[in-house]
């Protein structure tokens, strides 16, 4: 029997819809990868199931940092409940896996430990990227098992610029950027509590997610969290 991931999907501005498809389709050689685009129904299927793997492929705040939000909030501002907080916290403590994506960096603004478990997060007034270009990923830790190998490949994807990273997180890829001239972290690990993280700022859409290094590499992201490897 495979191990079970559980992947919450959803938001604006991205086609998530077909992300999360394609996101899903990379994993399902190693789980069984249930996708949730309601995300408390994603939520309380988490709660009551047993899952090896959470995957975020999702945007959702309480979208109150710039009006440009005020026609989205309706339908897709959201704030996590405390029971939903100490859920996660308590999952990856005791062992279990998260890989998240992109947006994920973003979301979740009144979950005061979800910078800790991502092990980073956007900065508002900071971070910030430029549109979707063709990226130059370099391996940053070839000791690692998620990027040990793999070698440099490029995609099409945004580039987050200035993410905070705390200073625990394991640094996997990196891009040069020609905004400021700076190298760009695209990937870290991070472990909290007995639990493994995997965040990568790539993943904007599905053809990012389907190109051949970017699918392997959040194949292994997939494995080492979920402890497959």
């Amino acid at each position: 029997m495979k191990p079970k991931a559980l992947l919450l999907s959803g938001g604006i501005n991205h086609d998530y819809f077909a992300s999360s498809a394609a996101l899903a389709a990379c994993l399902a050689d190693d789980f069984d990868v249930d996708v949730f685009a309601e995300i408390e129904a994603g939520l309380d299927a988490f709660a009551t199931g047993r899952f090896d793997l959470l995957v975020l492929n999702t945007l959702r705040w309480r979208m109150l940092d710039h009006d440009k939000y005020i026609p989205f909030r309706e339908e897709w501002a959201y704030e996590m409940p405390l029971t939903s907080q100490q859920l996660l916290t308590n999952f990856v403590a005791e062992g279990g896996g998260l890989l998240a994506l992109h947006t994920a960096s973003i979301c979740f603004d009144t979950f005061a430990e979800w910078p800790a478990l991502l092990g980073g997060s956007w900065r508002w007034g900071q971070t910030f990227h430029p549109e979707p270009e063709t990226v130059t990923c370099e391996i940053a830790d070839d000791e690692h098992p998620v990027t040990g190998g793999l070698g440099r490949f490029t995609v099409v994807d945004e580039v987050y610029h200035n993410l905070g990273i705390l200073a625990d997180s394991r640094v996997l890829l990196t891009t040069p950027t020609s905004q400021d001239g700076c190298d760009q972290v695209l990937a870290w690990a991070n472990h909290y509590g007995e639990g493994r993280v995997i965040y990568s700022a790539l993943g904007h859409d599905a053809a990012s997610i389907n190109q051949a290094a970017h699918s392997e590499l959040l194949r292994r992201s997939a494995r080492w969290c979920g402890r497959i490897q």
